[in-house]
């Protein structure tokens, strides 16, 4: 029991690493479009991205906010939000706020 208490333990760890900002992040603000990277074994939406026009891309991290953005896919928006990098060297964006450009 405490060997499988420990790995899920450990797990939770490894997961925060992936989806909290930097440190120190910057705030920004961009215009992108909102592309779908990835999903569950259901088919869920588990991961979006933003694409610049300069082709600069920022992985979503999947708060509350930036779950909104699930729903958007080929949607071109305006962003603020905290720039960063998670553990695999990708660009991050922590959203605070968005609109949906008409």
């Amino acid at each position: 029991m405490k060997k499988i208490a420990m790995c899920v333990l450990l797990f939770g760890i490894a997961l925060l690493s992936l989806v909290v900002p930097a440190p120190g992040g910057e705030t920004i603000s961009l215009s992108g479009m909102v592309f779908v990277v990835d999903w569950d074994e259901e088919d869920r939406i588990t991961a979006v991205s933003v694409v610049t026009e300069e082709g600069r891309e920022y992985r979503v991290l999947p708060d509350a906010v930036g779950r909104e953005l699930f729903q958007r896919e080929g949607d071109t928006v305006d962003i603020e939000g905290v720039a960063g990098t998670d553990a695999a060297g990708r660009k991050t964006l922590t959203v605070i706020r968005y609109r949906i450009r008409p």
